[in-house]
């Protein structure tokens, strides 16, 4: 048995009065035990989190008032808290809808349009979650999320990649303000979208901000660049390879580009593309690099680069790996990686499609970021 789940044990000891009274209530259809325990992340001071499946008119124990859908009681104190939130049996139609395939196009991206946050979460915290009271509609729900597992990861790594797209566009904000504490401070929120992207691809789906860094630790993808990460989250001394001339929200901008193409890939391809971060960025002298001023959004069968929101471009996936690799590298060790991700592509097709990323300034040269270097006065 391992730590998190004897500590898990132990706190489900301790609330066995409390979660008893919704198991044995014949109003309440069903009990399931969710919450960062169950996902092996929880410590001593966590809650156990329950969600109870009633009727409209339920009541709820000791408050003397109905039970609102999503509503939430808490019951003890302390190390032996249990927050109980009610949900409604339609809502378990509207969990089970998210184990379907995720449609998503240039004009309409449900991701993007009305991308629900908190239904995703409470999706992830009902799949990962300890049933403590069956029903026939709880059990269908948890098929559908298993089942469509990959339609739930390609739905939240869609949203992870509209949210990046939202904070890239107040990042480029702050440039232009030259706020670049503003700046430096929001990278890392950026950046954490990205890591949690790339987690969700190798289906560590828990959701929560203060995880982040955890589930980041555990993901073998990001093991190669893990001191590099630690260096830009926590700003300690254990600076990635030849990053030293580069400001930190800089790195932190260039990493989160390059990790939603990762989990963007990866999920389209699982088991089959080999990791991309095999190394941290290069020095940038002396190749192409990435836009700053570009982002990734995923649709269903392909991928959009957008600048700045102007302007939209429907691309292959060799051309996002294309983009993903324009590390600052010289151009035939550009095409040698993206060689390793496709091995079967022809040299001049990857050629073809860095001139095609060139001419639409999705890459180039380091003078934009360097003129945004420059002007940062730190």
């Amino acid at each position: 048995m391992n730590s998190g789940t004897a500590l898990l044990d132990s706190k489900l000891a301790m609330a066995r009065p409390v979660i008893e009274h919704y198991v044995r209530d014949d109003a309440v259809e069903a009990v399931c035990l969710t919450g960062s325990l169950t996902a092996d992340l929880g410590t001593a001071y966590s809650d156990l989190d329950v969600i109870a499946i009633v009727p409209a008119d339920y009541e709820r124990p000791g408050f003397g008032r109905t039970a609102h859908h999503g509503s939430t009681s808490q019951h003890g104190v302390g190390l032996d808290r249990v927050d109980v939130v009610y949900r409604s049996a339609s809502w378990l139609a509207e969990i089970a809808a998210l184990g379907r395939p995720y449609i998503a196009t240039m004009h309409s991206n449900p991701a993007i349009i009305c991308g629900p946050g908190d239904l995703i979460e409470d999706a992830v915290r009902l799949k990962l979650g300890r049933v403590l009271k069956p029903s026939p509609r709880l059990r269908q729900t948890r098929d559908a999320l298993s089942t469509g597992a990959e339609h739930l990861r390609n739905f939240m790594i869609a949203k992870l990649a509209a949210d990046v797209g939202a904070a890239w566009m107040d990042a480029l904000g702050f440039i232009g303000l030259r706020d670049f504490d503003s700046l430096d401070v929001w990278s890392r929120t950026m950046l954490s979208y990205a890591l949690d992207a790339a987690c969700v691809a190798e289906n560590d789906l828990y959701r929560g901000q203060k995880w982040i860094w955890n589930r980041a630790c555990r993901t073998p993808s990001l093991f190669p660049v893990h001191a590099w990460l630690r260096h830009l989250m926590l700003d300690c001394d254990a600076a990635g390879p030849r990053q030293h001339d580069t400001p930190a929200w800089g790195q932190r901008m260039l990493l989160a580009q390059k990790l939603m193409v990762q989990a963007i890939l990866r999920q389209r391809y699982p088991g089959e593309l080999p990791p991309m971060l095999s190394a941290a960025l290069a020095d940038r002298r002396c190749g192409l690099l990435r836009s700053p001023y570009w982002a990734i959004v995923q649709l269903t069968e392909s991928a959009i680069l957008t600048d700045r929101d102007d302007r939209h471009y429907t691309v292959p996936d060799l051309a996002v790996a294309c983009w993903a690799a324009a590390d600052g590298v010289p151009r035939a060790e550009l095409v040698a990686s993206v060689r390793r991700v496709y091995p079967d592509t022809a040299r001049s097709r990857i050629e073809a499609t860095l001139d095609h990323l060139r001419g639409i300034g999705a890459i180039g040269g380091e003078d934009a970021w360097q003129d945004l270097f420059v002007n940062d006065a730190r």
